[in-house]
């Protein structure tokens, strides 16, 4: 039997070097950039999940506000047949300041906060407002993040059941008895204040309100507007 020349063994340990220094500090590197990519992506990705989910819960809120206030506007002016009179008097107002105020009047047995109508003659009176960042009922928040509340009316100035204009609460010749619909118009911000890293404008619902300027935020919040139509089922 032949045995491997010492040649041949030599040659073989020859080959199995070791890791040089270049090697391992080229090694070193690329998994710190590894790392640090992953670490990166990681961050990412977190602050779009937690934007996303700052989104999700304004438009949630929104929904939320805007049913509230189109329930109650559904409701102004109601009287069931054992009401005597013809209407529920100042069905609806509607103060026009910084952010409106409205308040509906119509029969039920209780108010927004479920409390008697006993002492004001079965007429359920809801004043719904903003402060301090808080859609209010009857001054018990309601839901957070509405920065402001705009109200227009559609009024009927022909007598054919369609609106000729679209005005404010203090519009010069508004006559309320005439009002068939109105528009709400609400914006929400985000509760976290680290959504958006560049400055926001916005145009509060156009010139219509007698605003028309734009707002420019620069508190991180992302701030959105909504607004819908309520037509109005009872003569106020």
């Amino acid at each position: 039997m032949k045995r491997a020349s010492n040649t041949q063994t030599n040659g073989y340990f020859a080959r199995q070097r070791g890791v040089g220094l270049v090697e391992l500090m080229t090694a070193m590197a690329l998994s710190t950039v590894l790392v640090l990519g992953a670490v990166t992506v990681f961050s990412k990705s977190s602050a779009t999940s937690r934007n996303q989910n700052s989104v999700t819960q304004l438009n949630d809120n929104a929904r939320f506000a805007m049913d509230m206030i189109r329930r109650q506007l559904l409701m102004t002016g109601f009287r069931d047949e054992a009401w005597i009179v013809d209407t529920v008097d100042d069905a609806l107002q509607v103060v026009n300041d910084t952010t409106d105020q409205i308040t509906v009047r119509y029969a039920a047995p209780r108010d927004c906060l479920r409390n008697s109508t006993a002492g004001t003659g079965g007429v359920a009176v809801n004043v719904i407002d903003v402060d301090s960042g808080d859609l209010r009922c009857n001054g018990e928040p309601i839901i957070s993040g509405v920065e402001d509340l705009q109200v227009l009316f559609g009024e009927d100035t022909s007598g054919d059941g369609i609106a000729n204009r679209i005005v404010n609460a203090g519009a010069a010749g508004l006559q309320m008895n005439r009002v068939v619909f109105v528009q709400v118009n609400l914006r929400l911000a985000t509760d976290r204040d680290d959504v958006l890293d560049v400055d926001q404008q916005v145009r509060l619902f156009g010139a219509s309100d007698g605003a028309g300027a734009d707002q420019t935020f620069t508190d991180g919040r992302m701030h959105r507007e909504f607004s819908t139509v309520v037509a109005l089922r009872n003569p106020i």
